[in-house]
């Protein structure tokens, strides 16, 4: 079986705020511009790729924050101005990095050769800090006031209803602070919390590899087989199966001109990163602004 419940809802009252608008004066709420900083955040960090690298070929940066919170009032004090206040910010996030290389192989042709895919890999670098902020405009601040408290007289009796005393039921009978009531008030203000926002970034980095090995060409007698058995035949009887042969180039000049020189490279895995990076941002607050129309 259904059912329904409901009720009456009480109308609260309400009456105009603090704003006194006219005519000619409007109230709106903008972002205001507090601070402008340039930040300049300095990172050391090692990248192991899967992949041994012969050769960087581009990377690209950016630049993401996670956290940026501002503590409105707790920098420095000026000695020389003590209504100039200042803010700390603090600041998480990362720079990510997309590498592209260039894959070592092992040259072919008699090591004159290396062929090899073009790979990426995508990082991220985290970064943590915190730096002072001076204002350009002061953040509006409005702090929790003193609670209030009412005391009440305690003589056993709490009142009268109805032409008839009412006794207290906390046992109190000495004469003066009834302990088992109190009233409280309490004035608390809410402000818009200050934001960021990440106008621009300049990076810079050094990569440098950590491990780097020479690479070199083996000679045809030193090559891979599949398994030791066809060594050994190939071996024994002095043949290279077709499969696996590889013409030298000949004496005299090719069409396309013969390398005279082994394919000798460094293959690496592991970089080294230096990184330094200049965040401009940005700080607002919302604020009631008066407009004269």
């Amino acid at each position: 079986m259904n059912k329904i419940y409901s009720e009456d809802i009480h109308v609260c009252t309400s009456t105009n705020g603090s704003l006194k608008a006219s005519c000619d004066v409007a109230f709106v709420k903008v972002p205001v511009l507090l601070a402008v900083r340039e930040i300049q955040v300095d990172l050391e960090a090692c990248i192991e790729l899967c992949d041994d690298i012969y050769e960087i070929k581009r990377v690209k940066k950016n630049v993401f924050l996670t956290e940026c919170k501002l503590m409105v009032n707790c920098g420095k004090k000026d000695p020389c101005n003590k209504e100039k206040v200042y803010g700390k910010l603090f600041l998480n996030g990362y720079i990510e990095k997309n590498i592209e290389y260039a894959v070592a192989c092992h040259p072919e042709e008699y090591g004159k050769i290396m062929v090899g895919p073009i790979k990426h890999a995508t990082v991220k670098v985290p970064f943590r800090c915190a730096t002072e902020i001076e204002y350009l405009q002061k953040p509006v601040v409005e702090y929790r006031e003193t609670g209030k408290e009412i005391d009440f007289f305690g003589n056993n009796k709490c009142g009268n209803m109805l032409n008839k005393v009412i006794e207290c039921g906390c046992g109190h009978e000495d004469l003066g602070k009834l302990r088992c009531e109190v009233e409280f008030e309490d004035k608390v203000a809410y402000i818009e919390r200050p934001f960021c926002r990440l106008v621009e970034a300049r990076i810079f980095d050094n990569d440098q590899a950590m491990d780097g090995k020479l690479m070199e060409a083996k000679p045809h007698y030193e090559w891979d087989y599949d398994d030791e058995e066809e060594k050994r035949v190939i071996e024994d009887l002095d043949l290279v199966p077709e499969r696996k042969s590889h013409k030298p180039c000949p004496e005299k000049p090719c069409k396309n001109g013969c390398l005279d020189e082994n394919f000798r490279a460094v293959k690496f895995r592991k970089i080294m990163e230096n990184i330094v990076a200049y965040l401009k941002i940005e700080v607002y607050q919302e604020q009631l602004v008066r407009i004269e129309k």
